[in-house]
This record gives structure tokens, C-alpha cells and sequence, in this order.
């Protein structure tokens, strides 16, 4: 387990008032160092999901650093999660400029970025509504791969889930999770797709198709 200043377990959601005046929320199982200095506002997440509200400030551009590139802001809304390869920005407000080692990409209100260190992908219409459901409680999916819909859990529940089949993992997911009832989100994810689960303890679950 790596130090960090900012952190969250499993299931947890932690808002922090940062020395400049700005504001992050810190979704389940995420890590954030700060760097703040009289004309220094940076941050580095070094992994998992934080929204950030930035307000403007009298020195630096607002700065977050991952594996994949830096996210920097004057101003504004902007969610960001991130893994060890890659890294995905959505801005619900204001302009925020992404830096990776080959680009700079200005990407504006509404719209979102997934970007690793050697390539950044296109620019798409950000779908808020669901990427930002865990700060009141849900996990909202629509049309989304099942493996990207268990990648999400990770940070939700204890305990991991295998796909056991690979046309399963493919397979389209749309529900809305509780987040208050992290014990309840396996029973509803195998209820929508109908598959078999077989349980090793709480804490290792493999999926089969039914």
C-alpha cells in the first residue's frame, strides 16, 4: 500500500477543502498527494476517482498529475479517474487543458478525454449524469460492458469478480446501484444478466454465463 495524503477505503467517499480554497470529492478506494505553496496548487492521484472544483487563484494554474499526464485548470468542475495505463477526464464546467507527453488538449464543458501517456483518445460528449452518480449515492449504468461495469466495484465493494467467459464480459450492462448497499450490488448485477455465481468466501466471486 502506497502513502498519500488524501486517501479513501473501499466504499468510502471523503470531500476535502484544499489550502487554496478549492474542493475535491474522493470516490471509494482513491489516493491523493498535495503540493501547495504560495504559488503552487498541485495535486497528484495516484489512483482511483476524485471530482474537483477549482476556484481561481492568484498564482499557478490549478495542477493534477497521474501516470498517464497532467489535468491543469484556472477555474472550473472536472471529474477524474485514473489506473496505471490510462486516465479519463470529464469537465462539467469551465475549460481544462490535458498535457501528456506527445499532446495538449483543451477539452470544454460537457465533453470528456480518455488519454495515456503516449496517446489520447478522441474527444466525446461526457455522459455526467452517470459519470458523476457516485457523489449522491449510485452507480448508474447504461449500454456499458459487463467487465467495465466490475472494474467500477473495485472501488465500491470488498471482495473481486472474475468473468469466467469472455463473451460475458462483453456482454451490455444498464442499472443503477445503491452505494449505501454495497452487500446488495452482486444480488442485482447477476439478477439484470441472468448469469451463474459461484462464491469463494466474500471475498472471491467468478461469473459464469447462466
Amino acid at each position: 500500500m502506497s502513502f498519500a495524503d488524501i486517501r479513501t477505503s473501499v466504499g468510502e467517499r471523503r470531500t476535502v477543502n484544499l489550502p487554496d480554497g478549492s474542493r475535491v470529492d474522493l470516490a471509494g478506494h482513491s489516493a491523493l498527494n498535495l503540493d501547495f505553496a504560495a504559488a503552487r496548487r498541485s495535486v497528484e492521484l495516484l489512483h482511483g476517482e476524485a471530482f474537483f472544483s477549482v476556484v481561481p487563484g492568484a498564482g499557478d494554474e490549478f495542477k493534477v498529475s497521474t501516470k498517464a499526464g497532467q489535468v491543469v485548470a484556472r477555474e472550473g468542475e472536472f471529474c477524474l479517474s485514473c489506473d496505471n495505463a490510462s486516465a479519463l477526464l470529464a469537465v462539467s464546467r469551465k475549460t481544462v487543458g490535458v498535457v501528456t507527453a506527445s499532446q495538449q488538449t483543451d477539452l470544454g464543458e460537457g465533453l470528456s478525454l480518455r488519454f495515456s501517456i503516449n496517446q489520447t483518445g478522441p474527444i466525446q460528449r461526457a455522459e455526467l449524469d452517470q459519470i458523476l452518480a457516485w457523489r449522491s449515492g449510485r452507480l448508474v449504468f447504461f449500454d456499458k460492458p459487463l467487465l467495465s461495469v466490475v472494474d467500477e466495484l473495485r472501488r465500491w465493494r470488498a471482495g473481486k469478480i472474475f468473468i469466467m467467459d469472455e463473451q460475458l464480459a462483453a456482454r451490455r450492462v444498464s442499472l443503477i446501484l445503491n452505494l449505501d448497499r454495497p452487500e446488495q450490488m452482486l444480488d442485482a448485477l447477476t439478477k439484470a444478466l441472468a448469469v451463474r455465481v459461484v462464491r469463494y468466501t466474500d471475498l472471491v466471486t467468478l461469473m459464469y454465463p447462466a
